[in-house]
């Protein structure tokens, strides 16, 4: 009887420290920017997410409710007025650290270039800043 009381009140912390490791750990990223991925119509796509992790360095998300025709090309419009590729993909998800150049403050927009022909699928131009990156 004791030991299995014993058991119940480890098992409890275990399960009380996993808990707070996860909320640790979630807190660990942080969201800088939001905006919405829209067609050339304006439907919404999906959204589009800039994130700051602990190292200081920066993450881009794209998360589109369906996939496009064609793989797309994802470019970054700069501050400066260039157009920077980030990379490819075909899926209805993009997850790409931003290079080391390339700020989070420094995005003005996102456009989805379909790979084969070269037409516009989407962008975004609505981007929310949700917190001042930090350099």
């Amino acid at each position: 009887m004791g030991l299995q009381r014993s058991l119940v009140y480890v098992l409890f912390v275990l399960v009380v420290v996993y808990l707070l490791s996860l909320h640790f750990h979630h807190s660990q990223t942080l969201t800088i920017w939001r905006g919405t991925i829209k067609d050339m119509a304006g439907t919404p796509w999906g959204k589009a997410f800039c994130r700051r992790r602990k190292d200081g360095s920066y993450y881009l998300v794209i998360k589109l409710k369906d996939k496009f025709p064609e793989g797309v090309i994802v470019l970054v419009c700069r501050r400066d007025h260039l157009r920077q590729e980030l990379g490819r993909f075909k899926g209805a998800s993009f997850i790409m650290t931003l290079p080391a150049g390339l700020d989070a403050k420094d995005i003005l927009g996102i456009k989805l270039v379909g790979v084969k022909s070269g037409r516009v699928w989407a962008q975004t131009s609505d981007i929310e800043f949700i917190v001042s990156p930090k350099k």
